[in-house]
């Protein structure tokens, strides 16, 4: 709650301007530097789920 409304302001913890994603439709605000993005870690990969025909 720190950051919404922000866009482009400087972030208070590091001085880097925040910015104004889009998730799902709807926005989101994060400074890039405090919160970055997550890794994507090597592993099992989501398989589609296939249900009975009726």
């Amino acid at each position: 709650m720190a950051v919404y409304g922000r866009a482009g302001e400087p972030c208070r913890r590091c001085g880097a301007p925040i910015r104004r994603l889009t998730v799902a439709g709807r926005t989101t605000h994060v400074c890039p530097r405090c919160q970055p993005a997550q890794r994507l870690r090597g592993g099992p990969r989501w398989r589609a789920v296939q249900f009975p025909s009726r």
